[in-house]
């Protein structure tokens, strides 16, 4: 029988563990994080509100080094994507970089999306690009 292994994070948890929502204190590079953060549930309420059903590891020690944000999937369009996150003036990583390069080379949909690519994020859910 062969065991099927899932990345660490990959699979919900029964219960969720208990979580404490007191605001951690600002550090530098902490407003860039949670901008980040909002950035990526925003985009995936775009796409779930639009039918996509959506992953997304957000933690990235759970997933391989350079791995997009978001893997997307819509059965309706027969679509899947990749989309890598980034607010401010963040850059792709050499390893983003192989990812992207090696997902578009094999004909899988890649994006990189800012928070003022919105209006074109939401023409790419819809299949409108």
């Amino acid at each position: 029988m062969n065991d099927i292994h899932y990345p660490r994070g990959a699979v919900p948890r029964r219960f969720a563990p208990p979580q404490e929502w007191t605001p951690a204190p600002e550090k530098e590079g902490v407003h860039i994080r949670k901008a980040h953060d909002a950035w990526l549930w925003q985009m995936r309420q775009l796409a779930e509100a639009r039918g996509w059903l959506v992953a997304c590891w957000w933690d990235s020690r759970h997933s391989p080094a350079g791995f997009p944000d978001l893997f997307l999937v819509h059965t309706g369009q027969k679509r899947t994507m990749h989309v890598e996150a980034k607010t401010g003036k963040g850059r792709l990583t050499p390893s983003q970089r192989r990812w992207r390069n090696t997902l578009m080379a094999a004909g899988v949909e890649w994006y990189l999306m800012h928070p003022e690519d919105e209006p074109l994020f939401v023409q790419i859910l819809e299949g409108k690009p």
